[in-house]
């Protein structure tokens, strides 16, 4: 038996007993595949341990819509973008994988954990020299390990950036040694980069002003 509608209107794909108004069972191939070659679209539900959902299309992969209105989009460069439908690039032109836009205080993402404990949420950036994803290659001295960017709208685009706070590699790094230094960048009036005005070294140093020194403060 390959397809059974039971006296609930339920229909059943692939299952004798379906449980819900469509019911497919698939023991390897996805559950749902809708393609249109004209505009070369193709939407794939796996009913998989990821339960994910993929598509490609021309100009985007898939829409999530409630109420007619589009609340996010995946484009086919793997962009995902939330309360809007086009990508915007930001930050010397990076163009995230997550964008999350909105006309209020919404356009932000929030991390809250909840544990009877004193741990806590977190954001999490790192860093490897190795070229391919899951595989490790250590990194160098001076390596930029992450950083945080504040940019602003110029009239033309959001490259411009105002301020940011990045983290380096600041010594030899080790298994289980990764000796760092955080800096602090801001943009003069009438310039169009951010330049470092603060440093916290390896050793604790605050530099102000200056990026070497001997004392163990300045």
């Amino acid at each position: 038996e390959r397809l059974r509608i039971d006296k609930s209107g339920n229909v059943g794909i692939g299952t004798s007993s379906p449980n819900c108004l469509l019911n497919l069972v698939s023991a390897s191939s996805p559950t749902i595949k809708l393609k249109d070659t004209t505009q070369n679209c193709e939407l794939l539900l796996l009913a998989q341990d990821s339960n994910a959902i993929v598509g490609t299309n021309s100009s985007h992969a898939l829409k999530f819509t409630i109420n007619n209105n589009e609340k996010a989009r995946v484009h086919t460069g793997g962009e995902f973008v939330i309360g809007h439908s086009t990508t915007t690039t930001i930050s010397n032109g990076e163009n995230p994988f997550l964008q999350v836009k909105g006309t209020d205080s919404r356009a932000g993402a929030s991390f809250i954990r909840h544990s009877a404990d004193a741990s806590s949420g977190g954001l999490y950036l790192g860093k490897s020299r190795n070229g391919t994803i899951g595989s490790n290659t250590i990194v160098q001295n001076g390596d930029e390990l992450g950083r945080i960017t504040f940019s602003g709208d110029d009239g033309s685009d959001i490259h411009t950036v105002a301020a940011e706070i990045k983290s380096f590699v600041d010594g030899t790094p080790g298994s289980n040694d990764m000796p760092g230094r955080l800096g602090f960048f801001t943009c003069p009036d009438g310039a169009a980069g951010a330049i470092e005005r603060m440093r916290l070294d390896h050793g604790g140093r605050l530099l102000i002003g200056t990026t070497t020194s001997n004392n163990n403060a300045t």
